[in-house]
């Protein structure tokens, strides 16, 4: 019965997802609520540890200091945290000789929450380096080269930014800086 209940949760959350997402594409409209991006942060790791230990991957989920809310659509971000975690355990699951791993780091800074997505896989391919937030840009077999575009869209119209680094020792790590005052009219 408790497994019914969670699935039907999960399949309500899946719709109102949908909706949103479409609702943004189709409108851009954003449902302005406070949001604590450590708590969505924390919800997004609980959901995706199971999956990935399944596939040899560590989901940890970091804050340091006082992270203050946010001004977001909840619902939206939440999306941007799941492309971004998903990507980088797929990354990480392709280690043949260590475990993977992926964290998110939460922190604030002045004005601004910045939340990292990073990981020990492969890192970005050269030939995608340039060109890994345009639509359709995809390594993946069955992957439609949506996620990130969109995810970057989103940010922006959350008058954010989002770019990706390169980790030295390998993989990468995805920023997302969410302004604390909110979108204002900086939004793209």
């Amino acid at each position: 019965m408790d497994a019914l209940i969670k699935a039907e949760a999960e399949a309500q959350r899946a719709r109102e997802v949908l909706e949103r997402i479409r609702d943004f594409v189709s409108n851009g409209n954003l449902n302005l609520t406070a949001v604590d991006v450590r708590a969505l942060a924390d919800k997004i790791g609980e959901l995706c540890r199971e999956e990935a230990a399944a596939r040899g991957v560590l989901v940890e989920v970091e804050s340091t200091g006082l992270v203050p809310l946010v001004e977001a659509d909840g619902i939206q971000i939440e999306q941007v945290l799941i492309n971004l975690v998903a990507n980088a355990i797929d990354s990480a699951a392709e280690r043949s000789h260590a475990r993977g791993r992926v964290i998110m780091r939460v922190t604030a800074k002045e004005n601004a929450i910045m939340l990292r997505v990073e990981d020990n896989g492969a890192g970005v391919a050269p030939e995608l380096a340039d060109n890994i937030f345009d639509a359709y840009q995809t390594t993946k077999p069955r992957g439609m080269g949506l996620g990130l575009h969109l995810s970057r869209r989103i940010v922006q119209r959350h008058a954010g930014r989002l770019w990706w680094e390169p980790i030295t020792t390998g993989g990468a790590r995805f920023v997302v800086e969410l302004p604390t005052n909110g979108c204002g009219n900086n939004a793209v």
